[in-house]
């Protein structure tokens, strides 16, 4: 995080703040560091917050505001170091629990972070939805997990917290006239869902098409004026209570609302369980089930979710063919390069996903890739690879199976969408992570003409890049499971010539395809809403009479 170059005497929250640090205001000072986040003054809030601790170090709002800036900055260890630090004197303080257990997942301490969400869940107070929400979304990182299990885990979060309003309760507004549609979202900003929605909001046929957005965006950016400019009517809810937001939704009498985060970020799934909407559906935004009953119907393909496997989701399934994404590349992305084995004389593999997703399954295999290719090297990176001692510990995992540290490169966060692409010219092949792959990442590795190696699992978020690879007729990088994952590895690597000519032939078949060309998808899945919403209809007809 960049910081404000005004100072306190020009600034005048800062000088709030210095009134506040005189007047010995701990509450005061630590609220002011929050307005200064919203300002982006991030030097300026944690430099309140540090004086705030220097005075008082058992200071509890201050303690998990300060961990709440490390973790929104990446520094995960330092979020980590001072909730553990906190919770040896208040061992079962829920929101300091929280904060911990995201700085553990950060890491890629997974188990540990759901061990402590649990407990955070389990002590009573307005926490334990936040708990369950991550607990949820967390679980889908442990290899052994079912889709089945992450159904049942949203299944019992809903019936909790926010149980949803039976279905014949709902009305439909009308079958003629403009349909309205309604996208929900706490992702409103530079985030990896604006290479995903705006395409469509900028190819939605307005003569048709009525566009509602329903922001609970917290951090706006430029990215955020962008949706608005985006948008026929945009409502802002961050500040409002559950009650009024849905009311509000409520009052523009929508025929479809889409939910694009799941339990991702500031979600609050709780609004769509009084149905605001007469139909609601999630679309991009989660990998699989969310295990809701409140949303009626969830996009996928056929790949995603084949035929047969229904029954492991809550929402019925809507499958567009060849795919559900649509990806806009960033504007800033450089060139592809030719792949740095042509000079190096060793094959680069590499993965930029967020370490989350390097279980200690995904660590072996790729360990065993490395042992069967000794010349190859390895490239990791991610914002949480700045602490030092994160990029060490990812090392020490490699080195228990044998791997040479030396072999190991790992990187922090980058400044800038350009420097992040980038990087791709020092891969050969990227390597992507079961059972959560990568999508964004999947993506922007294709863009940049770099083949990306999958693992075919058994769940919607094991097999989102094979859909997005078979799009761009990448078969030959699906892997049916470890021996095949290893094999084609080593095809990859030997197959120099054909990796030359995917780097600057990839580009193109994204753009030929729907994937890549909105113009193409948009038509099929405005087809799909309004089928979505007449199918609803019939059914309520049905129920009724």
């Amino acid at each position: 995080m960049s910081s404000s170059k005004a100072t306190g005497s020009e600034h005048p929250t800062l000088r709030a703040a210095q009134r506040a640090l005189k007047a010995k205001d701990w509450k005061r000072l630590t609220q002011i560091a929050g307005t200064l986040q919203q300002q982006r003054q991030w030097d300026a809030a944690e430099h309140c917050l540090q004086q705030v601790l220097a005075q008082q170090a058992d200071y509890r709002p201050a303690q998990i505001a300060l961990a709440e800036h490390f973790l929104l900055g990446g520094r995960v260890d330092e979020a980590h170091q001072l909730t553990e630090a906190a919770l040896t004197l208040k061992p079962e303080d829920p929101l300091l629990l929280l904060a911990y257990a995201r700085a553990c997942v950060g890491m890629g301490e997974v188990e540990e972070g759901l061990a402590a969400f649990e407990l955070a869940e389990s002590k009573p107070g307005p926490w334990q939805r936040q708990a369950g929400l991550l607990f949820a979304l967390n679980l889908a990182y442990v290899p052994d997990v079912t889709a089945d299990d992450l159904r049942q885990c949203g299944v019992d979060w809903e019936a909790r917290y926010a149980p949803a309003t039976p279905r014949s309760a709902r009305t439909m507004k009308r079958e003629s006239g403009r349909f309205r549609i309604g996208y929900y979202s706490p992702d409103f900003r530079r985030h990896s869902m604006a290479h995903f929605l705006p395409p469509i909001l900028e190819q939605h046929d307005r003569e048709t098409f009525e566009v509602f957005l329903y922001s609970d965006t917290h951090l706006p950016d430029a990215m955020t004026e962008r949706y608005r400019e985006l948008a026929d009517h945009w409502r802002d809810l961050t500040r409002r209570p559950d009650q009024q937001a849905v009311a509000m939704i409520r009052r523009d009498e929508l025929d479809l609302l889409i939910d694009t985060s799941g339990f991702f970020g500031g979600c609050r799934p709780q609004l769509f369980a009084p149905r605001p909407a007469p139909v609601q559906a999630h679309l991009i935004g989660y990998n699989g089930t969310t295990g809701l009953d409140a949303l009626d119907y969830r996009f996928t393909d056929a790949i995603c979710e084949p035929p047969g496997t229904e029954a492991a989701s809550s929402e019925k399934l809507w499958r567009l063919q060849p795919g559900f994404h649509c990806f806009r590349p960033a504007a800033e992305a450089p060139e592809p390069s030719p792949p740095p084995s042509v000079e190096q004389g060793y094959v680069t593999f590499g993965c930029f996903n967020h370490l989350a997703k390097l279980n200690d399954e995904v660590v072996a295999l790729w360990a065993d890739l490395l042992r069967d290719q000794p010349e190859s090297r390895l490239l990791l990176k991610a914002v949480t690879l700045a602490n030092e001692s994160t990029r060490q510990r990812v090392c020490a995992r490699f080195q228990a199976h044998g791997i040479d540290p030396a072999r190991i490169e790992a990187l922090p966060g980058t400044a800038n969408p350009q420097d992040h692409l980038a990087l791709y010219a020092r891969v050969d092949i990227a390597l992507d992570p079961f059972p959560c792959n990568g999508t964004t990442t999947t993506l922007e590795a294709l863009w940049m003409g770099v083949p990306v190696l999958t693992l075919l699992g058994q769940r919607h978020s094991a097999r989102v890049s094979a859909s997005l690879l078979t799009q761009v007729d990448l078969q030959e990088c699906i892997a049916a499971d470890r021996p095949e994952f290893i094999a084609a590895a080593r095809r990859l690597a030997d197959a120099v010539d054909t990796r030359v000519d995917w780097r600057t032939s990839l580009r193109e078949r994204m753009r030929r395809a729907p994937l890549g060309d909105p113009r193409q998808f948009v038509p099929n899945l405005e087809q799909a809403y309004r089928a979505m919403v007449h199918e609803a209809a019939a059914l309520h007809r049905r129920g009724s009479s």
